[in-house]
């Protein structure tokens, strides 16, 4: 092969390459979650400005292994979340 076509090649292989890296990168990997059960938090104080703990304690499906948790502090029970004043927008 001459060192032509060798280049020619070599930069063939290289777009088919960066083509494959741009296509996957397109398409991001989804993620799924099993429901947990028996959720619940206990305040450690609900006083006004008071520094305080949360105890979080839930039940996971036992066929589900748990790679990650995330909780978020909403002021309503269900639907979309509205971060209660001094939280976080949650990242999830």
């Amino acid at each position: 092969m001459t060192k032509t076509k060798i280049k020619s090649v070599s930069q063939q292989v290289l777009y088919v390459l960066m083509a494959a890296v741009l296509l996957f990168a397109y398409f991001p990997s989804n993620a799924s979650a099993a429901a947990i059960s028996a959720r619940k938090v206990v305040l450690g104080s609900s006083l006004a400005s008071a520094s305080t703990t949360y105890n979080f304690t839930f039940t996971a499906p036992s066929s589900t292994p748990v790679l990650s948790v995330g909780f978020a502090a909403c002021t309503t029970a269900s639907g979309a979340c509205t971060p209660a004043p001094g939280f976080p927008i949650p990242p999830f």
